[in-house]
């Protein structure tokens, strides 16, 4: 019933000069990179995958929009969803720095970015000031990579992947590694290295969701908010299967 409801939502009639007129929701480009478990293309099918697709899915049934979905490098992305109408990014974390850039539809998750080092490490850092003097690896794509960057004596390595990035901190190749947290409670639970490292500094909290370029139309933007507030138990159930 409720994806039959969404169809008719999607057949807008209006009444222009007497006329009887049915107008096609607008179609929307979605924009992803890979970046499991949120969202990623299956190695062997193809299909595009994760929490994040799925929460999308959800909310595009719900407001009766056509859309496509097409995985690309997050820079590219970043630039297209910002310069081409009726296209929005996802997943991607709300911050100040990115808030004028688009408008927002948020949040699908509550999370934020920690701090993460080897158990065997030693002391933890205390605060952000414990940081200087260190090596951080970081994802490219990471909203806070150029505040970090702007910190006297922290060298920060930057990488193309979440996983790519833990894998050199096991390696000692860094001393902490700069993640969001429910990526990376996915990474360490799926390759059983729970024991091997350890959060040691909660350091921003954020917003998970999608991003999309100014060139769409408010009132797609308030159909698209009110259907992902309206998610409840389907929000819950998604996180579940994948964190």
């Amino acid at each position: 019933m409720r994806r039959f409801r969404a169809v008719l939502t999607g057949l807008l009639v209006c009444c222009c000069a007497g006329q009887l007129v049915c107008a096609e929701p607008e179609k929307l480009l979605l924009l992803t990179e890979d970046n499991p478990p949120f969202n990623y293309r299956d190695p062997i099918t193809g299909e595009v995958k994760g929490s994040s697709v799925e929460l999308v899915a959800e909310i595009m049934a719900e407001v009766g929009i056509p859309y496509d979905i097409q995985v690309l490098p997050w820079k590219r992305a970043f630039r297209i969803a910002q310069e081409q109408p009726n296209t929005c990014l996802f997943s991607m974390n709300f911050t100040e720095e990115r808030k004028p850039l688009f408008k927002w539809v948020t949040p699908f998750y509550r999370g934020g970015w920690a701090f993460y080092q080897r158990a065997d490490a030693g002391i933890p850092p205390a605060t952000e000031d414990d940081i200087r003097g260190r090596v951080l690896i970081a994802q490219t794509a990471a909203a806070t990579i150029n505040e970090l960057k702007k910190k006297p004596d922290v060298t920060v390595i930057e990488v193309g992947t979440e996983e790519a990035a833990f894998q050199l901190l096991m390696r000692g190749r860094g001393d902490y590694w700069l993640a969001g947290l429910l990526g990376a409670s996915s990474i360490v639970n799926q390759k059983g290295r729970s024991e091997d490292i350890q959060l040691v500094m909660h350091w921003r909290p954020a917003e998970v969701g999608m991003g999309c370029s100014h060139g769409t139309a408010d009132d797609v933007m308030a159909r698209l908010n009110d259907a992902n507030h309206m998610l409840g138990d389907r929000r819950y159930a998604i996180i579940q299967r994948h964190f």
